[in-house]
């Protein structure tokens, strides 16, 4: 029976299997080199050909990157690899999706000009806690894109008004409604209220006030003179958080009232001073 032999494997072995490593994990360390060489200055490892040229030691796998062409020392083979590599193939119509992108993966840098387009956003993705303080500008809107129905109802202006013809009688002493309006509550608004005032023909004091669900907000007066015309108007104007809106007037005399408006404009915010 003979004996089996043990052989050392021949250099031409060792070469191609230290190759094989180089290819293999050649490009974490030539990427390594690369990035400490181009620190020092050195340029011109990576071929027109697109690929990165290196010289493998056959007993220690050592690998040194090296202009393409360059020849190898004694006890060296030449290796190279493709700086990049084959691009894969593209992936099915909605293979990417939200769940799984990782925070923080798409940012504004990655994005081409005009790559987000609003037919591309579903309805609501983008809302006030995902904008940045500033981001939207004037600038950055176009013309018309901002709508009332875009609009938060809260942030919107609105306006309302009664007109109310014909004349109303104003009995002496007592205090009569000469318009109303009725506005949604737990809002902001601008009154303004006004009316025509003329006397029966005696004249004298005449005072007005605009409520708030029977609460004056605001109040003003006029001295009628001792003529049957309606010589005088009172314009009342006021801030008001809505409800029942009423302008009464009360005349020393008899008169009248004609001409009766109230409008009232729904704000976002208001500051009282």
């Amino acid at each position: 029976m003979k004996r089996l032999r043990a052989r050392r494997p021949s250099g031409a072995i060792v070469i191609a299997f230290v190759a094989l490593i180089a290819a293999l994990s050649g490009s974490a360390y030539g990427a390594g080199q690369l990035q400490k060489k181009a620190a020092t200055g050195a340029k011109g490892f990576v071929g027109a050909d697109g690929k990165l040229y290196a010289c493998a030691k056959a007993k220690t796998g050592a690998v040194r990157l090296v202009k393409k062409g360059a020849r190898c020392r004694r006890g060296e083979r030449s290796v190279s690899w493709s700086q990049q590599g084959r691009p894969g193939v593209n992936g099915a119509p909605g293979s990417v999706t939200t769940g799984k992108l990782g925070d923080g993966a798409v940012t504004t840098g990655k994005l081409g000009d005009g790559a987000v387009t609003t037919g591309k956003l579903a309805d609501g993705t983008v809302t006030t806690r995902k904008l940045a303080d500033g981001a939207v500008t004037t600038g950055k809107l176009a013309d018309g894109a901002v709508t009332t129905n875009k609009l938060d109802p809260s942030a919107r202006s609105q306006g309302f008004v009664t007109n109310q013809n014909g004349t109303v009688a104003l009995p002496a002493g007592t205090d009569t409604p000469v318009a109303s309006l009725s506005l949604p509550t737990g809002a902001s608004y601008i009154l303004t209220a006004a009316t025509a005032l003329g006397s029966n023909g005696a004249g004298g004091l005449i005072g007005c006030d605009l409520l708030e669900n029977n609460n004056p907000i605001a109040s003003g007066s006029a001295n009628l003179p001792a003529l049957a015309a309606f010589s005088q108007t009172i314009t009342l104007t006021t801030a008001s958080s809505g409800g029942s809106i009423k302008l009464t007037c009360n005349p020393a005399t008899g008169s009248q009232a004609k001409a009766r408006v109230i409008t009232a404009v729904r704000v976002g915010s208001l500051n009282t001073q």
